[in-house]
């Protein structure tokens, strides 16, 4: 009976809880790359960033045996374990998530209105530029769960800070975003050189669009991607050679006063007028260890400004910072704030990418049926997450390994969980996961075939953890869940600032994503390869950051020794 109402209850609200879209959908600005017969959000650039820490090598002191004691280890996984001396090098690097926050801040004028909502609030890297921000003029709205010492010092920079959650029926204010003029604002527009560099450096931009979109020799676009891309030909990468000035793409092979006027007419059509798109940056972490030591997936967006997509959040925006406090108090008003402004949309819903506001009831609906839906049509899923708790994910991935013999899932947690029903020895709490965590992971493996539930029985639900400095309460807070067919190809994304928790999908304040976007589906695609250890080193990624099967963990909780200078 169980399984069965939770068949019907998820196709139930798959019918009922769905919106509908219709259009095409284009870039901003630029070429229309939507499959037929789907509409999608218009964006002129879509960046998914991992924190990837670059960090110290940290060796035992003396070997370890694993857990199943048929190896010795001498070190925790490299880029895997950090401590807060890999702070700088991780955050320093252009492509990080701390230098592009910072720069998206410094890019700001007087008179800009900058929001920014999130848990917590540390990174003093970020910290100075926000204060910066505001003695300059910029209008910096700052929301957050709770005061602290950064926050205090904001405020005296002239930032405004506003303290939400925890109000009514509402839990955490755990919404992670950040908007630059949501509501309008100067958006000073890129023009000359300027746009030009904005063009070749967006990592999105690929050889077609030069060559064909903007009209290019063939030649002249292939090297501006390769020098972009770097030795490795893959964006997105530690040795990507961004273009500093018009001289440095002008020295480009191939590449000279034709091709620069090319360009310039066609960035100034695409990313001249910036009042047309709205700069966002939305995903897993906070603004703390979350910008460079987490692991962690940050998204960098500029997306049309008349899209349902933008509306939407400026809907959300406009919740969160209610002077009067009553858009959040309470999973009813909130739900009511965000009625009442979503219902002066014009815009329709795209298909590609959407957005969803917990804990509005309709939102908290939809996103649960697409998750629900998308199990029971799912060949296997991988899931990276930080709480592994949310009761409906649970029963969906439990349904399916009992209904389905070929369906398999993988899941990549922190390592604290491992602690709590470690292979040999005792439970440990280690970090913020509890037992109940490891116990639901357990059941979930004798549900895929595991014969005693240990988290290395030989399963269609596997585990691996990764293996992070709870010491410094340093972890693995990725909460993304990907869907793949029958072939293994993956097909849609769930991600975003929930916990896969029940507060998580039901009364903590959440911005949470589901996508089918090609180019979105296949970084995350990418990113549990390196995780689940399926992409080899390369001399431009020597050491992917791995999770630790259950067999090779450690047979005992021992910290490494900090690295010799």
């Amino acid at each position: 009976a169980h399984r069965l109402s939770f068949a019907f209850s998820a196709l139930f609200l798959a019918a009922c809880g769905q919106p509908s879209a219709d259009g095409p959908g284009a870039a901003v600005g630029g070429k229309a790359d939507c499959p037929a017969g789907q509409s999608c959000v218009a964006t002129s650039s879509y960046d998914v960033v991992f924190t990837d820490p670059v960090c110290a090598s940290y060796e035992y002191q003396q070997p370890v045996a694993n857990a199943r004691n048929t190896d010795e280890l001498s070190a925790k996984p490299k880029n895997v374990f950090c401590t807060k001396d890999d702070s700088e090098p991780s955050g320093s690097r252009p492509f990080s998530p701390q230098s592009r926050l910072k720069a998206i801040i410094d890019d700001t004028q007087a008179g800009d209105e900058l929001f920014l909502s999130f848990l917590s609030f540390s990174d003093q890297v970020i910290a100075d530029a926000l204060c910066d921000a505001a003695e300059r003029g910029v209008d910096v709205d700052f929301v957050l769960d709770k005061e602290n010492a950064r926050s205090e010092a904001l405020a005296a920079c002239g930032a405004d800070i506003m303290i939400r959650g925890h109000q009514g029926s509402v839990g955490f204010q755990h919404t992670k975003l950040v908007m630059v003029n949501p509501h309008g604002g100067s958006g000073a527009p890129l023009f000359g050189d300027e746009a030009i560099l904005a063009l070749v450096n967006d990592l999105s931009v690929d050889f077609e669009e030069l060559d064909v979109d903007a009209g290019l020799n063939a030649t002249a676009a292939a090297n501006i991607i390769a020098h972009r891309d770097g030795p490795d030909g893959t964006p997105g990468t530690s040795d990507d050679d961004l273009f500093d000035d018009i001289d440095e793409l002008d020295a480009v092979s191939h590449v000279g006063p034709a091709a620069l006027e090319d360009l310039g007419n066609y960035a100034e059509g695409k990313v001249g007028s910036a009042s047309s798109a709205v700069t966002m940056v939305f995903g897993s972490g906070n603004l703390s260890s979350g910008t460079h030591l987490h692991h962690e997936n940050w998204h960098f967006a500029e997306v049309a400004r008349d899209s349902y997509f933008v509306q939407n959040h400026v809907c959300l925006v406009d919740a969160l910072t209610d002077p009067t406090k009553e858009s959040t108090d309470g999973k009813g008003n909130f739900r009511t704030a965000l009625q009442d402004c979503r219902a002066q949309i014009t815009a329709t819903q795209a298909d590609d990418l959407q957005a969803f506001f917990i804990p509005a009831l309709e939102d908290r609906n939809r996103i649960r049926a697409i998750m629900q839906t998308e199990m029971l049509q799912a060949g296997s899923v991988d899931i990276a997450a930080h709480r592994f708790s949310w009761r409906q994910m649970l029963d969906a991935i439990d349904f399916q390994l009992q209904d389905d013999p070929d369906f398999e899932a993988r899941l990549v947690a922190d390592d604290d969980t491992y602690w709590l029903q470690p292979l040999v020895g005792a439970p440990l709490v280690v970090g913020f996961n509890t037992e109940n965590e490891a116990e639901e992971i357990s059941n979930l493996i004798v549900s895929g075939g595991g014969a005693t539930g240990d988290f290395d029985d030989d399963s269609r639900f596997q585990v691996r953890f990764m293996e992070t400095n709870h010491s410094a309460r340093l972890l693995h807070h990725n909460k993304f869940m990907i869907f793949r067919d029958d072939a293994g190809e993956a097909t849609g994304v769930i991600y975003g600032a929930a916990n896969f928790t029940g507060t998580g999908f039901d009364s903590n304040l959440e911005n949470v994503y589901f996508t089918t976007r090609p180019e979105i589906v296949a970084a995350f695609d990418r990113q549990f390869k390196r995780f689940w250890g399926e992409t080899p080193a390369t001399g431009a990624d020597p050491a992917p950051p791995r999770a630790t099967a259950p067999a090779e963990m450690p047979i005992e909780n021992v910290l490494p020794i900090p690295p010799v200078p």
